[in-house]
């Protein structure tokens, strides 16, 4: 099968190649590149954007060929029909079996929707969506922030108005785009109603997404959960894993025996803090310590652990209690303003509490950085010193992955505070730690995270109902917490299951063309 995917930013792979760091944009793609590209019966192009140069810019990096094709870095208000040339030349050169185009966010997704010109053999992946976004987008923000413009705002004409704006081209181009194609991938009963009603005449292909590799227990090479069909058992596949029946999702009551991602074994700690001596959630037994398990005979490679990994799993007893964590800030979807109004009403009950947030810091810390200040980050800035915050909120900046792990790891809560969200990795991420969370009841959010059994829901525009869940985290009874987060654990080892996510994509690829490609 020769095969071409569209990506929004540069893989790693693909960026170590060049010499240079990639992003975090886009971690769902980065194993399942890696998977596709070990397999000898496909012949694998990726199509990503660049700035540096106008040329395209074309290499190989194992088995995964690329072509950086030239992008605005702002192209969401004209239809580039040089950009579909571009797409049209190069795709007669490869002459691709299936196109996969990962997200409908820009103009370039139409633009190589139109150049392959082939909608039985080209297929999308929902991520946002930018009509229901833009609709959402000024989240409840006064109308003196709304109409306010900034030196920068002013210079490169994007004030919160002209960013919904975009957001509203960027979902004409959108629709457009979905009504060309006859199939889709998507994860959450939210995109699958969305874009059925924007063409109904869709074929939605159901896919779970994979994390970034540092968010897994199990090793890759001691993975058994499925990366064949269950009428192919027995028979290898990439790295030489065995095919067991795809284990989905757990029932609240079969949490006890659950695996990480589907399996049977266990980590050395597990979600019981140092006071819940209790029932174990797995096998009855109180919580060891590696030494005492390691004293015991225990093997931690066969159990997916590696030496240093015992923090992979949250614990109450070794996070900074009171704490929370936020991924992203920097655009009112977020929910940042939200976040702080909680926040304070929080601190009325728990003065220590503090929020932790990662990703780009908006607040300036330069002249400089006053002058690229937007309304929206000003905006946050007020708010803080407002509310007397000052001393409450902590940007740490953007992290690798690892480091975020430890970010999640020691915070007591994490908080989804979007006006709307399809299916944020950040909120899987969360879960598949252990981490207990709080989000807003918006998108796609209810089909990952089960209210009141593997966290809480609230409604994104109450502060005071966000505040009240936190509360309830921190107050919670330390076993009832343990079964709360093992339950989401559960849930978030089935849907971003590394081999089962794998299987996904593949069976999709073979209905498309018709073929057993998993075989």
């Amino acid at each position: 099968m020769k095969l071409v995917w569209l990506v929004n930013s540069i893989l790693p792979q693909i960026a170590a190649a060049q010499g240079h760091e990639g992003g975090v944009i886009g971690g769902w793609t980065v194993q399942l590149a890696d998977y596709l590209s070990q397999r000898e019966d496909i012949s694998f192009t990726v199509f990503y954007p660049q700035q540096s140069t106008r040329d395209l810019i074309r290499g190989r990096t194992g088995n995964i060929q690329y072509v950086g094709f030239y992008e605005e870095a702002a192209p969401e208000l004209l239809y580039n029909y040089g950009m579909e040339e571009v797409f049209r030349q190069e795709l007669e050169g490869i002459q691709p079996d299936l196109v996969h185009i990962w997200g409908t966010e820009f103009v370039h997704s139409l633009c190589m929707v139109r150049a392959f010109d082939n909608p039985d053999r080209t297929v999308i992946s929902l991520q946002g969506l930018m009509n229901p976004y833009s609709k959402a987008y000024l989240a409840e923000l006064p109308q003196s922030v709304i109409s306010r413009h900034t030196f920068r705002d002013r210079l490169r004409k994007d004030s919160i108005l002209e960013q919904q704006r975009k957001f509203r081209i960027r979902g004409r181009f959108e629709r457009v785009a979905l009504r060309l194609v006859h199939h889709v991938i998507g994860r959450t009963d939210w995109d699958r109603n969305e874009v059925l009603r924007m063409n109904p005449n869709l074929k939605y292909h159901h896919c779970r997404e994979i994390l970034r590799r540092e968010f897994y227990w199990i090793p890759e090479n001691t993975e058994k959960d499925g990366l064949l069909s269950a009428d192919s058992a027995g028979k290898s596949a990439i790295d030489g894993l065995v095919q067991k029946p795809p284990e989905h999702l757990l029932s609240a009551d079969s949490a006890r025996k659950s695996a990480i991602d589907g399996l049977v074994q266990k980590p050395p700690e597990h979600l019981l803090s140092a006071d819940c001596t209790g029932e174990s959630l797995n096998d009855g037994t109180a919580q060891k310590s590696r030494k005492d398990l390691q004293s015991e005979g225990y093997d931690s490679e066969s159990a997916g652990a590696k030496e240093g990994e015992d923090g992979l799993v949250w614990r109450l007893d070794a996070c900074q209690r009171h704490s929370i964590f936020l991924t992203q800030s920097y655009y009112p979807i977020k929910g940042m303003h939200f976040a702080l109004r909680g926040l304070r009403l929080i601190k009325r009950k728990y003065p220590d509490a503090l929020l932790y947030v990662s990703g780009v810091d908006i607040i300036p810390r330069s002249l400089k950085g006053r002058l690229k200040q937007g309304s929206y980050s000003l905006y946050i800035e007020e708010l803080i010193e407002r509310l007397d915050l000052q001393d409450s909120v902590i940007f740490v900046g953007e992290k690798a992955a690892q480091d975020m792990v430890r970010q999640y790891l020691s915070a007591n809560v994490f908080l989804m505070a979007s006006s709307i969200e399809n299916s944020p990795n950040s909120l899987g991420e969360a879960m598949i730690l252990g981490l207990p969370c709080v989000a807003s009841r918006v998108g796609g959010i209810p089909s990952m995270l089960m209210d009141e059994k593997e966290g809480f829901l609230y409604n994104y525009n109450k502060p005071a109902e966000m505040a009240k869940r936190i509360i309830e985290i921190f107050e919670m009874p330390d076993q009832e917490l343990c079964r709360m987060t093992e339950r989401a654990r559960v849930h978030a080892a089935d849907s971003y299951s590394r081999s089962l996510g794998l299987n996904d994509y593949l069976r999709t690829y073979g209905d498309i063309l018709g073929e057993d490609i998993i075989n």
